[in-house]
């Protein structure tokens, strides 16, 4: 038996205007992230975008995106050396936290209970950091 007997195409979203880096699903969204520098968010009940999407903010191309285990929280990170916490329910930029070498992103992850903070930088570095006490720094 193979797979792709159990495996169609239900959707194409085309709203980036470039190369899509990461897609992520939370409970009720997905999001996609692109080196277009923007986020988009939809429901993944039926794919709409939500009306705060397309997030912005970063200053070059986004490559990582990942929700907390609770969903509230959408995390990003660039090559603008920044990782960006957003709110998923509002779209509302809650964090911007700046990699301590300064140099560009291309992963981040939050620990399976959202209490660690990891970016991965092109120049070989991992940042860790205290992901709630954060959450007010904008």
């Amino acid at each position: 038996m193979t797979c792709n007997n159990r495996v169609s195409l239900t959707h194409t979203l085309r709203h980036h205007s470039d190369e899509v880096s990461c897609c992520a699903l939370s409970s009720s969204l997905l999001v996609t992230c692109s080196i277009d520098k923007t986020l988009r968010v939809y429901n993944s009940a039926d794919f709409t975008e939500l009306p705060f999407s397309p997030l912005t903010g970063h200053g070059y191309g986004v490559h990582r995106s990942c929700f907390s285990s609770c969903g509230s929280y959408l995390l990003s990170c660039s090559t603008d050396v920044s990782t960006m916490v957003w709110s998923s329910e509002t779209g509302e930029l809650l964090s911007a936290l700046e990699q301590p070498g300064r140099s560009a992103l291309r992963v981040c992850e939050l620990a399976p209970d959202s209490c660690l903070l990891l970016a991965g930088a092109c120049d070989g570095t991992v940042a860790l950091w205290d992901f709630l006490p954060r959450l007010s720094a904008v």
